[in-house]
């Protein structure tokens, strides 16, 4: 079975941003959107570039936007609605390919590869916990029941 939500998630970020970079899950840039589990633009609306911005799809089942705490800070209310419209629609995009969402403010202005190196890692570790892990494929979609005991 092949995951499109890579591609599809390039799709519609870059009819939207055009300063779109892909990470694989390593860290790494790469051109090819079928390989990038990282998503990183700069959120601009009206010409005015609001801060950057990561979309992650690097955790299986989840997407997660991380965002800087003051990407809304002294900007004008048209700005902010266009803001969280872009929210509205990245979590109808979840909910379309049957991905959990999440956001997630962060302190930093911009994530750099040692950041997505950890949060790769970190994923990779969690994945590796002394559970015994059961999928069951529930359709043909990306839609997997996990059964955890230890």
């Amino acid at each position: 079975m092949i995951d499109s939500t890579p591609q599809d998630l390039f799709s519609k970020l870059k009819g939207q941003f055009k300063n779109l970079t892909l990470g694989r899950e390593d860290g790494s840039q790469t051109l090819v959107p079928s390989e990038a589990v990282f998503f990183e633009f700069d959120f601009s609306a009206d010409g005015e570039r609001l801060g950057s911005v990561v979309v992650s799809i690097v955790d299986t089942g989840i997407l997660k936007v991380y965002f800087s705490n003051d990407i809304t800070d002294n900007v004008n209310i048209k700005l902010k609605n266009k803001w969280y419209d872009f929210l509205k629609g990245l979590s109808k995009f979840s909910a379309r390919n049957m991905l959990n969402y999440q956001t997630k403010n962060i302190s930093k202005a911009r994530l750099d590869k040692k950041d997505f190196a950890f949060l790769s890692n970190r994923i990779k570790q969690r994945k590796n916990l002394p559970w015994k892990a059961n999928y069951t494929e529930v359709s043909k979609k990306v839609t997997r029941i996990l059964i955890m005991q230890n």
